[in-house]
C-alpha cells in the first residue's frame, strides 16, 4: 500500500553532516534497526560539542520535533522519521512498502531511495556519493533524515532551548567578514562624513546555500540595500548604495549604527550576520567657527580660552599649531606646538569656545607675555576637525584678537548673589511677566576670576531659560537676555512662574547655585 504524506510548513535549520552512522546492527529481519530513542542518544552525544561551539543564529520559523515522537518508516537497518521531512522540509513523502522504496519530492527535486537494492537517485540520476549505502556502512543503522535534508537545502540541529528536541533549519551559514568601503575626498575606516558620496559593502557566504535567494543590508534597524542576484558559485554578497552625492547618501543613511546582513535562501528562510558586525560612524556636519569675540590666557593654569559667536561641535579637535600669540611690547611671536609630551591640546567645549590646555613647552615660551597688549592670530588652514574626518577650513587669517592675560589662580567658587530681573513691555511690574511683557533680562553678581572661561545658567522653577557663555577674568557679574520679541515667544520660553536661580560653572565644570533668589510671577491672561 502506497501512503502519501504531504504537509506544508515554513522553515528550518541545519546539521553538519549529510548522514549519521549509529551502532552496529547484530540482528536481521524486522529487528535490524535501532530504536529511535537509541538513535537520539547517539546523535546527541556526537553533536553536543559542536553545538556548544556554534554561534547562536537567528532563523525564521524554525520547525521543532522530537525523534522519539515521530512516525517512522522502517526497512531493515534503515529508518526515516516522516514528519520532519513532510512538515519541517515541506516535502511530499511516498513509501512503497512492498518494494522498499521511499520517494521524496519538493519543487523540482525528486529523491528516490531504493532501500532494498541500496541506491539513491536525485532527479533520475544515481547518486554515487550517497554515503548511506556505502560499503563502510553495511553493518550500520542509518538515520536517513540528514541525507535528505542536505539535498533539499536543510540540516538538522539540536534545539538551543531543549536538548531533547531538534529543529529543521535552512542550510545557511551566517554571513561573515563584513567589509565597508566609502567613496569621497576624505576617507576614514567605517565612516561616512560630509565628503562621502557612496558606500559599498561585501560579506562572505558559503557557496550554494543561498542560490536564488537574496541578501539585505541594514544600518542599525534601517534597510539600506539589497543583493538580489545570488548564483550557485557565489562566495560573497555585495551591496552598492548607488548614490552620487552626499545629499543622496544622507537620505538613504541618515544615522550610523551596527551594520548587519540578512541572508535568505530561495524559500525565504534567513539567517543574520553574527556578533562581529562592524559599527558605521555617520557624521555629515562640518565644524563651524566664526565671529571671534575675545580670548583669555591664564598663565598659572595654562588655559587659553577663545570665545566666538559660533564654535561647533563639542569635542571637536583644535589644531593648536594654527594659533599664534603676539606680545606687542616684547615684539615677540609664539605659535603653539602639538608635541604629545610637551605641546598643547585643544577642543571645542560646546559653549562656543575653544579651550586649549597649554603644554609645558608653550607655557615656558609665553611666561613673559603680560599686560593688555597681547593679541592672538589664527593662521589660515584646517583649524577644526572631528572623529569622522569633517573639517573647518579657515580661508582668511584672523588677526588682532585681544588676549586678557591672567597670572592668578582662584581656587574657590562662590555662589552668585543679588539676582535681579528686568522685564520689558507696555506695563511693567517688579519680578512680573504679564500679557504685555515681550522680553526678560537678568543679572547676578560673581567674584572676578573664579569662573573665568566657565558659564552661567538662568533657571525659572528649574527650567533652563538662558545662558551666559562668556565669563572673562575681570567680570564681576553675569547677565542673561531671553532675546524674545513678543509675548507669545516669551510664553514659549517661560510658560510658568517660580523661583529664579543662577547656576555658575568654572572652567573645570564645578558649579554652585545662587542663594539670594527672587520669585517671578507669570500671568499671561
Amino acid at each position: 500500500m502506497r501512503k502519501l504524506i504531504s504537509i506544508v510548513v515554513a522553515i528550518a535549520f541545519i546539521f553538519s553532516s549529510a548522514t549519521m552512522v549509529l551502532a552496529d546492527s547484530k540482528n536481521r529481519g524486522d529487528n535490524r534497526y535501532l530504536t529511535i530513542s537509541r538513535a537520539h542518544k547517539e546523535w546527541a552525544k556526537v553533536n553536543k560539542k559542536d553545538k556548544e561551539k556554534d554561534d547562536k543564529k537567528e532563523y525564521k520559523n524554525k520547525w521543532t520535533f522530537k525523534i522519539n515522537g515521530s512516525s517512522v518508516i522502517k526497512y531493515g537497518r534503515y529508518q526515516l522519521p516522516i514528519s520532519p521531512v513532510a512538515k519541517g522540509m515541506s516535502a511530499d513523502v511516498d513509501y512503497d512498502k512492498d518494494k522498499g522504496v521511499i520517494t521524496i519530492e519538493k519543487g523540482s527535486t525528486k529523491i528516490v531511495l531504493d532501500l532494498k537494492n541500496e541506491y539513491a537517485t536525485i532527479n533520475g540520476v544515481k547518486d554515487e556519493n550517497a554515503s548511506v549505502f556505502k560499503e563502510m556502512n553495511k553493518n550500520k543503522t542509518i538515520v536517513l533524515i540528514q541525507y535528505i535534508a542536505s539535498i533539499l537545502g536543510f540540516k538538522v540541529d539540536r534545539d538551543d532551548d531543549d536538548d531533547d528536541e531538534y529543529v529543521i533549519i535552512p542550510n545557511l551559514d551566517n554571513p561573515k567578514n563584513i567589509k565597508i568601503n566609502t567613496f569621497g575626498s576624505k576617507l576614514m575606516e567605517n565612516t561616512i562624513n560630509s565628503t562621502t558620496i557612496n558606500m559599498t559593502v561585501t560579506a562572505d557566504i558559503t557557496a550554494g546555500q543561498a542560490t536564488g535567494g537574496k541578501a539585505e543590508l541594514y544600518v542599525g534597524s534601517k534597510l539600506v540595500a539589497f543583493d538580489t542576484l545570488i548564483n550557485p558559485d557565489d562566495t560573497f554578497v555585495n551591496f552598492n548604495i548607488g548614490t552620487t552625492d552626499n545629499a543622496g547618501l544622507r537620505t538613504v543613511i541618515p544615522f550610523g549604527g551596527k551594520v548587519s546582513i540578512k541572508l535568505y535562501n530561495k524559500d525565504g528562510q534567513y539567517v543574520t550576520s553574527g556578533k562581529d558586525n562592524p559599527k558605521l560612524v555617520v557624521d555629515y556636519e562640518l565644524p563651524v567657527f566664526a565671529g571671534v569675540t575675545s580670548a583669555v590666557y591664564n598663565a598659572e593654569k595654562g588655559h587659553l580660552i577663545v570665545s566666538a559667536a559660533v564654535a561647533t561641535h563639542k569635542g571637536d579637535d583644535v589644531d593648536v599649531t594654527k594659533i599664534t600669540l603676539y606680545d606687542v611690547s616684547l615684539q615677540r611671536f609664539h605659535t603653539l606646538t602639538d608635541d604629545d609630551r610637551t605641546g598643547s591640546k585643544g577642543n571645542v567645549n560646546g559653549d562656543n569656545q575653544l579651550v586649549v590646555k597649554v603644554g609645558s613647552f608653550d607655557k615656558a615660551a609665553l611666561k613673559d607675555f603680560q599686560g593688555n597688549d597681547v593679541t592672538l592670530i589664527f593662521t589660515a588652514g584646517t583649524l577644526l576637525s572631528d572623529v569622522a574626518g569633517n573639517t573647518f577650513e579657515l580661508i582668511t587669517p584672523i588677526q588682532g584678537v585681544p588676549v586678557t592675560v591672567s597670572n592668578s589662580i582662584v581656587t574657590g567658587l562662590a555662589s552668585p548673589t543679588n539676582v535681579k530681573i528686568t522685564t520689558l513691555g507696555v506695563t511693567t511690574l517688579d519680578n512680573t511677566i504679564n500679557s504685555s511683557t515681550v522680553n526678560l533680562t537678568a543679572i547676578a553678581n560673581i567674584i572676578a576670576g573664579q569662573a573665568t572661561g566657565g558659564k552661567a545658567e538662568l533657571y525659572v522653577d528649574n527650567r533652563l531659560v538662558a545662558t551666559d557663555n562668556s565669563i572673562l577674568p575681570y567680570d564681576t557679574f553675569v547677565n542673561f537676555d531671553l532675546n524674545s520679541t513678543s509675548n507669545a515667544a516669551l510664553k514659549a520660553i517661560v510658560p510658568e512662574g517660580g523661583k529664579v536661580t543662577v547656576k555658575l560653572y568654572d572652567i573645570s565644570g564645578r558649579s554652585v547655585v545662587s542663594k539670594e533668589n527672587v520669585q517671578l510671577t507669570v500671568d499671561y491672561v
